[in-house]
């Protein structure tokens, strides 16, 4: 059976302004090692580009059976406080 993952992954931002601030970018994929190399190399990942931000690694990752699941638990994660997402993250 397939699976899916909810993420969070750490990151932090590479410019000047907020430089050292944990970033949180949330996502779901089925190959969260394939999404990260992604992730870190720019490729499908323009926020990352265009932003200047370093993602580091997965700071939470949910494995789920369907994507409906691994995609509602995304949005779930995306509307965490800031807060939250640290204590989340065990940060």
């Amino acid at each position: 059976m397939k699976s899916y993952y909810a993420y969070i992954l750490l990151a932090k931002r590479t410019s000047k302004k907020n430089n050292g601030q944990w970033l949180f970018y949330t996502g779901f994929t089925d190959n969260p090692k394939r999404r990260l190399f992604e992730h870190r190399n720019r490729i499908k990942s323009n926020y990352m580009r265009i932003n200047k931000i370093a993602p580091i690694g997965f700071g939470y990752l949910e494995q789920f059976n369907n994507p409906n699941s691994a995609l509602k638990r995304e949005q779930e994660l995306k509307r965490l406080s800031y807060k939250n997402k640290l204590e989340l993250c065990r940060l």
